[in-house]
């Protein structure tokens, strides 16, 4: 199945964290607005041990490099890596969310804060009924902002450690090559510079029933890419 839009593929870690078979519990924390000048990555996370992910998604049939941006964006003292910055832009975030009755809502022109996938008006989350009311119970609910307080937390006291740097791929056929040889490129640069157990590859399939039903597997998650 050909996905249109890499929004759609985000909403559904949204919902369904667990794709990413990350060996901790983990929150997400933010999906950037479209662009990469300041905010590179399609979603951002933390799990119970502080270890920041920061997702890029890409689709297989574009050929596009998921890791560039990161080579390009990683300093090891950028402000946007520590948890202090994330107590504050979190709170901030969260609370422009929460403002609207759901997360489907759209939101006035130029309006653009909150934590969900919000490019186009958020028109890639109203494709997604279903999932956008599993994903508003869980951050409607003030586990949520609390869960994520206590990460951060642990963040902090563990001294903001360098990032975990995924490649979230969209694959439209089994046979289809995941990673350009200017990708690979990019990847063993940046493992370079943050070591290989820190750049990551998660490669999912949809599919579709006769009678509609999407089905998303993930076909294949390494904790890191051979050197």
């Amino acid at each position: 199945m050909h996905v249109r839009h890499e929004e759609d593929a985000v909403t559904w870690l949204w919902a369904f964290p667990q794709l990413i078979c990350w060996p901790r519990p983990l929150e997400w924390l933010y999906t950037p607005v479209v662009g990469n000048r300041r905010w590179p990555g399609d979603l951002w996370g933390i799990d119970d041990g502080g270890e920041l992910l920061i997702l890029e998604c890409k689709q297989c049939r574009r050929r596009d490099d998921p890791f560039a941006d990161f080579l390009r964006f990683h300093q090891p003292d950028r402000e946007e890596l520590t948890a202090s910055h994330w107590k504050r832009k979190f709170s901030l975030h969260l609370a422009a969310e929460l403002k609207y009755a759901n997360g489907m809502q759209e939101r006035p022109r130029g309006r653009t804060a909150g934590i969900l996938p919000r490019s186009n008006r958020r028109t890639h989350l109203r494709r997604w009924p279903e999932l956008v009311a599993m994903i508003d119970s869980r951050i409607r609910d003030s586990a949520y902002a609390t869960t994520v307080s206590g990460y951060l937390e642990v963040r902090a006291k563990a001294g903001n450690p360098i990032p975990n740097y995924l490649a979230y791929i969209i694959q439209s056929r089994e046979t289809m090559p995941v990673l350009t040889p200017a990708a690979l490129t990019s990847a063993r640069g940046l493992q370079a510079r943050v070591g290989p157990e820190r750049v990551g590859l998660l490669v999912v399939m949809a599919t579709r029933s006769p009678q509609g039903t999407l089905s998303v597997r993930a076909v294949r998650s390494q904790p890191l890419l051979a050197a």
